[in-house]
């Protein structure tokens, strides 16, 4: 993994009373993949990228059990800086995390979005809005370091002429756009993407969710990339290559930034990229990403609804046996889409 230094630019949070940087978990880790046994080495891969604040998998098991048995390739679930197990695990402990809360409550007031479930991700922005783009900046690095392994035949079960593709879900999906559209060492030329519940800039998302963040953090983030952001440079990429993902990632904050950039990279990558959205979807609504899109929006994106009570977080709820089938059935809709358009 490449490695940032942004030790100067963030603060300790009170349940982490350690810098970013030492933060182990982050550095070394494991990620979980999908491979069918009959292939001896996949000729594709799909990289499959998650939401904000997750800190498990078993929500994309399914997800990627399916992407693998009907596209046949490899599925590769790879984990956000600081998500999931790149983080300490008491981040998601309530019993450790439950005393946080109630100090973060004194401190910022009782904001009802506010959860032993969002307290890490809430507290450390609040501190350090900057971690959204330091983070981020993170797992771009670690994703082109991922494809440069595959690509250079680096990973024994993959054939180094595999195709790379990517599913992205919520802010994966901004991950990958920033990817694609700063397209590294042309690694991503080639590259489909497929999008769901997702495909919007930053500024017309609202991440204010008691699974998510609470609204004392996404306000302060909200303001802190709407007045104060400066990117930074890292020492791990060229000039050259700094200034293209600086630029794709503030062209993916607001509909102001770098207009041309991406209503040209949407123009010309629309054949190989697609989204879905949702209806009800009020994290990342439908009107954000047509305002994204612009004029290839006719072409990229579809907006579905399910025929239950869903929400961004949680698109497929598998606890309410009386709508088992609904659920399924709307999962089986979505995921067709998406293998026929990776396959």
């Amino acid at each position: 993994m490449e490695e940032l230094d942004f030790a100067d630019k963030t603060q300790l949070s009170s349940f982490a009373a350690i810098h970013d940087n030492d933060i182990n978990e982050n550095g070394h880790f494991v990620y979980p993949v999908f491979k069918l046994k009959k292939e001896s080495k996949s000729k594709g891969v799909i990289i499959l990228l998650h939401g904000l604040n997750e800190r498990s998998w078993n929500k994309y098991l399914p997800w990627a059990e399916r992407l693998a048995l009907e596209t046949g390739k490899l599925i590769v679930l790879f984990p956000i800086s600081f998500h999931m197990n790149r983080a300490p695990r008491t981040w998601s402990d309530p019993r450790a995390m439950m005393p946080f809360v109630d100090e973060r409550r004194k401190r910022m007031g009782n904001y009802n979005s506010l959860t032993y479930v969002n307290l890490a991700l809430s507290d450390r922005l609040t501190d350090s809005p900057f971690r959204f783009y330091s983070s981020g900046k993170q797992t771009v690095l670690d994703v082109m370091g991922l494809v440069r392994r595959l690509k250079d035949g680096g990973i024994p079960y993959v054939d180094k002429d595999a195709s790379v593709d990517i599913f992205a879900y919520s802010i994966g999906g901004f991950l990958s756009q920033v990817l694609l559209m700063a397209n590294p060492d042309d690694l991503f030329s080639d590259t489909k993407l497929f999008l769901f519940c997702s495909g919007s800039v930053f500024g017309e998302m609202d991440g204010n969710s008691r699974t998510i963040m609470d609204e004392k953090a996404f306000g302060k983030l909200k303001q802190y990339f709407e007045t104060d952001f400066h990117e930074t440079e890292s020492k791990d990429l060229s000039p050259t290559l700094n200034q293209r993902v600086n630029q794709a990632f503030k062209a993916m904050l607001n509909l102001k930034n770098f207009i041309r950039l991406r209503e040209s990279f949407f123009e010309e990558a629309k054949n190989r990229i697609r989204t879905i959205s949702l209806s009800k979807d009020i994290v990342i609504p439908t009107r954000g990403i047509v305002a994204s899109l612009g004029s290839s929006a006719s072409t990229i994106l579809e907006e579905i609804d399910f025929p239950y009570s869903y929400s961004h977080e949680n698109p497929f709820p598998d606890n309410k046996n009386a709508i088992k089938d609904l659920v399924n059935a709307s999962f089986n809709g979505v995921f067709y889409k998406a293998c026929s358009f990776l396959s």
